[in-house]
């Protein structure tokens, strides 16, 4: 490597974030126990500020609405922060169409940019307020692009002119951070399925619904939890043969409430129809529960068939009927799963795999750019 590659506390990273803290939080703690690290993130998250690592520098910014005109004076406001922290690194984490837009104009060299999701997903309205074009500003704008599965790598290489070394796959580590909201532990409930998070049609609730009859006649103590907001909830209810069975909480759940969920479920079901990513499943196994999912998308990059719970294929009703109910009939199969679950978080799920896999990447950027 050069010598001139600066390594360890003599690289200064600056993180741009402006949605997913629980993630941010997690890589930026790990980070800093091997680099500098700046953290520029919306005033609204100070509340969250307590749970960083004192040896990272918090820099904030307001956030406007986001078709909101004062977000001009953010981006003037980024760009001050920028040029006097003077990272060797930017390494942006989240989709902000200002900002995107912004870097066609100026952009901080070398830039690392995180993609989570390379195309909008079905039905997901929420994400038709950012163009797809907006948001791959960034791809042809940063000197590299850390993504979190290979189906991801391989649709961005699909869908634009990049080479394979211009990516690199790093996993979504564990997502324990939620523990630090309660102190407070539930026993399982015997025969909870939880569904958790947002709901929009790429989501294939509908299909775990219509798998309730199956799931109820075989497995009678089975209730399922549904939990999260999105699209409007009557079509779903409407397809509930048995509502009885389903305790909906459509709404925002709260980060305190999320242990509970997650310790009271006996299997964490992702019945989605597509997806690149899911931070649903590292946070399953935080909390040593088994995941029944489709195998769409990155899933099976995380997801290990028969260790840590079943893959299933999409829209297959009968098959997400049967994985469920194996898993529900066997309670020491859910606890050995569950157990190589949290195995999976200490070893390639583990933070500071992620952060020296991460801090490769800074490394790697900046040497190619000295050899220009």
């Amino acid at each position: 490597m050069d010598t001139n590659v600066q390594q360890g506390k003599d690289l200064h990273v600056v993180l741009i974030d402006f949605y997913f803290f629980e993630y941010t939080i997690s890589l930026a703690n790990a980070l800093a126990t091997q680099v500098q690290i700046s953290l520029l993130m919306p005033t609204e998250f100070k509340p969250l500020a307590g749970m960083l690592s004192p040896e990272i520098k918090l820099v904030y910014f307001t956030k406007p609405r986001l078709r909101s005109p004062a977000n001009l004076r953010m981006l003037v406001h980024i760009r001050e922060l920028l040029e006097n922290l003077r990272p060797d690194v930017t390494h942006l984490l989240s989709v902000n169409p200002w900002l995107n837009l912004a870097f066609t104009i100026w952009h901080p060299v070398p830039l690392v940019t995180t993609i989570h999701d390379p195309v909008m997903h079905a039905g997901d309205r929420s994400q038709r307020k950012i163009p797809q074009g907006v948001r791959d500003l960034p791809i042809s704008r940063s000197q590299h692009l850390i993504v979190h599965g290979q189906s991801v790598k391989d649709t961005l290489l699909a869908r634009h002119t990049l080479s394979p070394d211009h990516i690199t796959v790093v996993p979504i580590g564990e997502l324990s951070l939620y523990k630090q909201w309660s102190e407070q532990s539930w026993p399982e409930q015997e025969g909870t399925i939880l569904f958790f998070g947002r709901i929009w049609p790429y989501k294939g609730l509908d299909y775990l619904i219509a798998a309730e009859p199956a799931i109820t006649a075989a497995c009678p103590q089975a209730r399922f939890v549904i939990a999260g907001q999105g699209e409007d909830f009557d079509r779903y209810r409407a397809m509930m043969k048995h509502p009885e069975y389903f305790e909906v909480l459509n709404e925002y759940i709260p980060r305190e409430d999320v242990p509970r969920l997650f310790q009271q479920a006996s299997v964490v079901v992702l019945p989605y129809i597509e997806a690149s990513q899911s931070a649903v499943i590292p946070l399953a196994y935080a909390f040593g529960k088994p995941v029944v999912a489709t195998a769409v998308g990155g899933i099976p990059d995380v997801l290990e068939d028969g260790v840590t719970g079943y893959l299933v294929p999409p829209r297959d009703v009968h098959g997400l009927a049967n994985a469920v109910v194996r898993l529900l009939q066997d309670r020491e199969g859910r606890r050995r799963m569950g157990q190589k679950a949290l195995e999976k978080t200490r070893n390639e799920m583990s933070w500071d795999t992620v952060a020296q896999q991460t801090v490769e990447v800074y490394q790697m950027v900046i040497h190619q750019a000295n050899a220009r």
